[in-house]
């Protein structure tokens, strides 16, 4: 019942809810094959046991008794992507969060706190990709690679809507 908008389709619909958590875990993994390459060990989804609830980071990566906490997200258009990566880093920054974290692998060292943000046309928050790639997690191709996948999986997601709303081409 909602317009059929581009926006629409690729990041809310719930016709295409399957595509979209496909095209979050298609950046996921992509980091964590990244991250795995550069020596790190890295972690998908733990489980960070708070004093009232649970929190779940998409990727912790630890080399050198030093930690890193990688959350991506893809998000919509009109939003400034560099407040929604502050925002997605403040979310795990908390005392809390570092405290569960470096219970859960014994990190003592330093631990950071990182995005992945993009929007659904693949493009970074500027301060998401810099960081990343400042930190050496990531180089510059690495970082249009993962563009190239969010777009890809955008068209996968766009693929699905069609064929669920019945769309069909008339090849006559």
């Amino acid at each position: 019942d909602a317009p059929e908008t581009t926006n629409h389709i690729l990041q809310n619909c719930y016709r295409t809810h399957g595509r979209r958590v496909a095209r979050h875990n298609c950046v996921v993994n992509n980091l964590k094959r990244i991250l795995e390459e550069k020596g790190h060990t890295v972690h998908v989804e733990p489980s960070l046991q708070l004093e009232t609830s649970v929190s779940k980071p998409d990727l912790v990566c630890i080399r050198d008794n030093h930690a890193c906490v990688i959350d991506a997200q893809i998000v919509t258009d009109g939003l400034f992507l560099d407040d929604v990566h502050h925002r997605k880093v403040e979310k795990y920054k908390r005392p809390e969060v570092i405290s569960a974290l470096r219970r859960e692998f014994g990190v003592s060292g330093n631990v950071e706190v990182l995005s992945a943000t993009l929007n659904w046309r693949g493009i970074w928050s500027n301060q998401s990709v810099r960081r990343l790639i400042a930190k050496g997690l990531i180089s510059s191709g690495d970082s249009n690679v993962i563009s190239a996948r969010v777009v890809t999986g955008g068209l996968y997601c766009f693929r699905q809507f069609m064929y669920l709303a019945g769309y069909t081409r008339d090849w006559t």
